[in-house]
Order: structure tokens, then C-alpha cells, then sequence
């Protein structure tokens, strides 16, 4: 596989999270304006997943060595202000990292600790594989929630994104 196919699958990962991004805004909006207590607790909880969605994308851009240590760890419990502007961060660092991604460098190995401190040893591929994985995973309990909250989730399958960016 080249660089083209990572950045296509990074192109997704901007997208649905874009989308998710909008609408968590959505429903913030939604929540403040009709005041309904019963859908605040599943908002309150994406919120939360969206953060460790941003939390964790940090977390492997430093553990390849082009972020910052994460200050607050991969489970953060951020306001959704300041979880839109790490999403935009991540995005924008993703975005120059995989921009100078070549063949070759897919293929080099990063040694990196877990969070409970265990040694690990993955190629920048299978690295970038679980990051979008990772991400769809958590989108997939942002649809349950902002349904919890009395919104319809956006569609973020990527072959939507597909269709739309051929």
C-alpha cells in the first residue's frame, strides 16, 4: 500500500468527524433551547467520547514522535469548546503527517508504551489503521447517544464519503 490509500482513509476520518463535530453542536443547541434533562446525560457522555476520540489520536501522534505529550491523558473530561478545537488540531496535524507519508515510512517500526506501561513495537500502517478504526468504533456510540438525545446522527459510513468524494 502507498500514502494514497492512508490519506484517503485520513480524508474519511476528517469527514465523519467533521460531521460529528456539527452535530454535537447541534445538540448542544438543541439541549440548551428546550431544556430537556433526560437527553442531557447521553450528550454529556459524547461529549466525553468525542474528547477521548481527540485524546487518543494525540496520544499516537506523539507516541510516532510529530505531538506533544498529551496533558491530559487519553480520557479527558473536556468542555465540547475545547473538544472541537482538538478535534481541528488532530486533524490538521493528521493531515501534515499523512501528506508526508511515503511507502517506505509505513513500514517503519515505532516502539511505544501503553498506557498501563507495556512495550509494543507496530508499523506506522497498522498505527494509522487502528487510529481510524479506533475512531469509527467511537462514532458508532456517538450515534447512540445523540439518539438518546433526541437527534438523528449524521451518516458517516465511509462509503457515503466515498460516493461523495470520488
Amino acid at each position: 500500500m502507498d500514502g494514497g490509500y492512508f490519506r484517503r482513509k485520513h480524508a474519511y476520518e476528517v469527514w465523519a468527524g467533521g460531521r460529528y463535530g456539527e452535530a454535537l453542536s447541534a445538540a448542544r443547541t438543541h439541549l440548551e433551547r428546550d431544556g430537556v434533562a433526560a437527553e442531557a446525560a447521553p450528550f454529556v457522555r459524547a461529549v466525553e467520547i468525542f474528547s477521548h476520540i481527540q485524546a487518543a489520536r494525540r496520544v499516537w501522534l506523539w507516541r510516532i514522535g510529530t505531538a506533544q505529550r498529551p496533558e491530559d491523558g487519553v480520557f479527558p473530561v473536556w468542555p465540547l469548546g475545547k473538544a472541537l478545537a482538538e478535534h481541528a488540531a488532530m486533524d490538521e496535524q493528521w493531515g501534515a503527517y499523512m501528506n508526508a507519508l511515503t511507502p517506505a515510512h509505513l513500514e517503519v517500526n515505532i516502539d511505544y508504551r501503553n498506557m498501563e506501561g507495556i512495550a509494543y513495537t507496530n508499523t506506522v500502517s497498522d498505527i494509522i489503521t487502528h487510529v481510524i478504526n479506533h475512531s469509527s468504533y467511537h462514532r458508532g456510540q456517538l450515534a447512540r447517544l445523540l439518539a438518546e438525545s433526541g437527534l438523528k446522527p449524521p451518516v458517516t459510513d465511509f462509503i457515503v464519503f466515498a460516493r461523495e468524494n470520488p
